[in-house]
């Protein structure tokens, strides 16, 4: 299942610089090693052992699931829509940077 869903990801019927994109996305699993060692780390103060901790441990490691399903039905929407569907990812990479960068700068703030 998982090998169609790449398939259709990368599949020649899709413009190149669409597939640039996904490729580019799908690049970002590379870093899930790093974000799991990271994220190890939510549990290194004594008395963290908490139920909300262990479920943000587990949000937080499955992102690989939520990109390949963003750009599975991002595939489906640019077959139907060729702009919302170019636009989509663009759109939600970009509030992840503007995110990271509100949380990184907040402590200046």
């Amino acid at each position: 299942m998982l090998k169609s869903i790449l398939q259709k990801l990368v599949s020649k019927d899709l413009p190149d610089w669409f597939r640039l994109l996904n490729i580019g996305m799908l690049l970002l699993i590379l870093l899930w090693p790093f974000v799991l060692f990271m994220s190890i780390f939510l549990f290194d103060k004594p008395g963290s052992g908490t139920l909300q901790n262990y479920l943000l441990f587990l949000v937080i490691n499955a992102y690989p699931v939520y990109l390949l399903l963003l750009l599975h039905f991002n595939t489906k929407l640019f077959h139907k829509n060729r702009a919302l569907g170019a636009v989509l990812p663009l759109l939600i990479a970009s509030a992840a940077v503007i995110l990271f960068l509100i949380i990184r700068f907040d402590a200046y703030l």
